[in-house]
């Protein structure tokens, strides 16, 4: 069996949470040594923090590139106004925000694939009908991708997956506020947040249907 390489992945974070100020300068100019020193140094720090979020190992490398790019492109906004402003804090955010950016993309079809899931998951959002027959299926999965999309339209991004990603791909709290960069409460606020708006928009759309139904039945319509 072939063995890890332990330099690959080191145990712990002993990077100092500064920069110094002379490699900061020689990084925006774009200088080629400071920019090998600086990826060689932080890399297995950045593939730590995505394996951590649940990314494999090609995934975190790849991740990992990308925060590099978005340094590279943004490291003019850099601040060390206080003792908080650090580069280490800094590309940790950028981390987690790559990391959402390359889950975002690999969800190519995320409603429809948790559609049942999502409606099962959740008690009394799917529009109550009575249909039977061969369109029974397509009529209520229209009506739930309906619901799912206008829910999702009105809260940001970080709200809806924090949401997502607990009551649909069922994964642990404690994971997702990590790697979204907010607390195990507010994954928790956004869940039942969405889940309340569901219920609203669900109440809504049957108090609709009951109306059109009633008036199919005073013009002698057959139901």
């Amino acid at each position: 069996m072939t063995q890890k390489n332990p330099a690959r992945y080191p145990q712990h974070e002993d990077l100092p949470s500064t920069i110094s100020t002379d490699t900061l300068e020689l990084l925006r100019v774009g200088d080629p040594a400071a920019w090998s020193r600086t990826t060689r140094r932080y890399s297995p720090m950045l593939l730590r923090w995505c394996r951590r979020s649940g990314l494999k190992n090609a995934d975190s490398e790849d991740v990992c590139q990308e925060v590099f790019r978005s340094v590279m492109t943004s490291l003019h906004r850099f601040r060390r106004e206080t003792p908080a402003d650090t580069f280490r804090g800094w590309l940790r955010r950028i981390t987690q925000r790559r990391i959402v950016d390359f889950r975002k993309a690999k969800r190519t079809t995320p409603i429809r694939l948790g559609l049942h899931h999502l409606l099962e998951a959740i008690e009394g959002t799917s529009p109550k009908r009575e249909e039977t027959g061969e369109n029974s299926n397509e009529v209520g999965n229209t009506i739930g991708i309906k619901l799912i999309e206008t829910v999702r339209s009105e809260f940001e991004t970080v709200t809806w997956d924090a949401f997502w990603r607990t009551t649909v791909s069922d994964e642990a709290p404690d994971a997702v506020a990590q790697s979204l960069g907010i607390s195990r409460n507010s994954v928790y606020l956004a869940k039942s947040r969405i889940l309340k708006r569901f219920r609203q928009i669900a109440a809504q759309l049957d108090a609709s249907m009951e109306v059109c139904d009633n008036d199919s039945d005073s013009s002698g319509n057959v139901r």
